[in-house]
């Protein structure tokens, strides 16, 4: 498990710096703000583990949780970029949906009467410890908030693939049940409706997410 967090992060990093450095494709960058945010989010989660619920587990849960939020801000940006659709959403939404998501990780680090986090749980799974946060209502808020510009952007998808008949649509198709996949797996998780109860595999999927959207 560790080693598929490991192998998310090295995978997401490496297709991000490819991504603005090498790629010269009209949504590329997006592809790589995307793939930036997933890699700091997978990061974030290895050092929660590698932490053992100490201090650099406290680190990591903010640094999962700030970019967590981003992610589905950058997830919306590149597909409202890859249908066409960015050119009727107007550039302040960014704007507002980016300061909202970094003001979340804010309010994870300071964690106010435990709104964000309820609890913090550690098991022992082999040599590593696992901690597996409860959310707390803004928490539950937030994965809201997410789970909504995902809706919005399977709806884009969904149009475009009805719309298009190039290869462009086939493309779509994968893009939408990744993305299907990955928000659902988030969701699971923050309702702890979860097949392993103290993993996460939503940073894991981003294996399946990087190379299928490449």
């Amino acid at each position: 498990i560790v080693g598929l967090v490991g192998l998310a992060v090295a995978v997401s990093v490496f297709l991000a710096v490819y991504s603005w450095s090498r790629v010269s494709h009209p949504v590329s960058k997006y592809y790589g703000l995307l793939m930036t945010a997933d890699s700091l989010w997978a990061a974030g989660y290895l050092c929660m583990i590698l932490g053992g619920g100490g201090y650099l587990t406290e680190v990591g849960l903010t640094v999962k949780g700030l970019f967590s939020a981003v992610a589905g801000v950058a997830w919306l940006l590149f597909v409202s970029e890859y249908t066409g659709d960015s050119e009727w959403i107007p550039t302040w939404v960014w704007w507002v949906l980016t300061a909202e998501a970094v003001a979340f990780g804010a309010v994870i680090a300071i964690n106010p009467g435990g709104l964000v986090i309820s609890e913090i749980t550690v098991d022992q799974f082999g040599l590593f410890a696992f901690p597996t946060e409860s959310p707390g209502v803004i928490t539950e808020l937030q994965l809201l908030l997410s789970v909504g510009l995902v809706v919005v952007s399977l709806v884009l998808l969904g149009r475009f693939f009805a719309e298009t008949e190039s290869v462009y649509r086939y493309q779509a198709l994968i893009i939408l049940v990744i993305g299907t996949i990955v928000a659902t797996s988030s969701v699971l998780f923050v309702s702890e409706s979860r097949i392993v109860r103290f993993v996460d595999p939503t940073p894991i999927l981003f294996n399946l997410q990087a190379l299928g959207v490449s």
